[in-house]
């Protein structure tokens, strides 16, 4: 693996995990606020488990080269539910883009 591909792959890891945990500590300050019932808790706790399992799938996708389900997993990562950090959704977004051309140039290569 080239240099240039594992440093691609580290700050995808990195900031698909940096946007699960904001997306973490932004459900555990949602429910420790005690705001009661029907605030959309149980819909942050769900996008939450959402971004932790496609944080999982990209992990495994990287480890095996697979760069299609590397993108859908990193979509499932950016429905993590970071309140005020859309910035990091965003980045995700742009990342999903380069998962998909890297997907789309390995199977021209193997044509």
């Amino acid at each position: 693996m080239s240099r240039h591909r594992s440093l691609v792959r580290r700050a995808e890891l990195a900031l698909a995990a940096l946007t699960v945990l904001v997306g973490w500590a932004d459900v555990v300050g949602q429910l420790r606020s005690g705001s009661g019932r029907g605030d959309g808790d149980g819909w942050l706790l769900g996008f939450a488990v959402v971004a932790t399992l496609g944080l999982t799938v990209l992990l495994v996708a990287q480890r095996h080269g697979r760069h299609l389900y590397a993108a859908l997993a990193l979509v499932l990562v950016a429905v993590s539910p970071t309140v005020f950090a859309y910035p990091l959704n965003l980045a995700i977004l742009a990342l999903v883009v380069v998962e998909l051309f890297r997907s789309v140039a390995g199977r021209a290569r193997r044509a």
